[in-house]
């Protein structure tokens, strides 16, 4: 049974990742250590979703990280009941449960017979989900579904904050880099309107088909005209 400070605890030092860690893909996979640790289990690994499937993330080993992507793979698993149905899946004995058989023998094989799979949702969206390990056969109590479907609540959350921040960032970074693009191409025309007696439009037309006869960017030549390494 999970202890409560127990589960204060594993969510403060959550807390603290958060602060620092903005990456979905970085913030996920810093979710399984204490998953680990609020269970009492052995490995854990995480996958998000992407479009209409799931994308493997991070794994606690090579053993687990495996069977995650057997799990991705396979039409039928813990991962993509618990995505579907939006609540936890848990099974006590791999090797005697039928629901799975394609999963068992890599199961085994990363020295896991128990697990717990849930899924990362928060604000009626549903961004992946978590599968936690143990080694040994155990009846997963009522406590522990609990405990882990609140923090697998509270990780979703965060999840989408940093998707949309990681979001925004990406594009006030293109933004960035076509404004800068735009500057030097205006540049370059002024530059060859001056030294050609042309207006701008002209020296934007000697640029494109610069670009065009030497299949580059326009902003590439624009560039090499201002470092004096091309005359269009």
């Amino acid at each position: 049974m999970v202890d409560a400070s127990l589960l204060v605890a594993v969510l403060g030092d959550f807390a603290g990742t958060v602060a620092v860690r903005h990456d979905p893909d970085r913030l996920a996979a810093e979710v399984l250590g204490p998953l680990c640790r609020l269970l009492t289990a052995d490995a854990a690994a995480i996958s998000l979703v992407v479009g209409d499937g799931l994308r493997f993330v991070a794994a606690t080993g090579p053993e687990t990280a495996r069977f995650e992507r057997r799990q991705l793979a396979t039409e039928h698993s813990p991962a993509s009941e618990a995505l579907r149905q939006v609540r936890g899946v848990t099974c006590g004995d791999l090797g005697v449960d039928p629901r799975w058989p394609e999963l068992v023998p890599v199961a085994l094989e990363a020295g896991a017979r128990a697990l717990v799979a849930v899924p990362l949702s928060a604000a009626g969206s549903s961004v992946g989900v978590v599968t936690v390990l143990a080694r040994a056969p155990r009846v997963w109590e009522t406590a522990d579904l609990v405990a882990v479907t609140a923090f697998a609540e509270l990780v979703a959350a965060c999840l989408l904050v940093a998707g949309r921040s990681s979001a925004r960032a990406r594009l006030a970074a293109q933004l960035q880099h076509a404004l800068e693009r735009r500057v030097v191409v205006e540049q370059a025309k002024g530059m060859l309107a001056e030294r050609h007696g042309t207006t701008p439009e002209v020296a934007y037309e000697r640029l494109r088909r610069h670009a065009r006869e030497h299949q580059t960017k326009v902003a590439t030549v624009a560039r090499a005209v201002l470092d004096g390494r091309s005359e269009p």
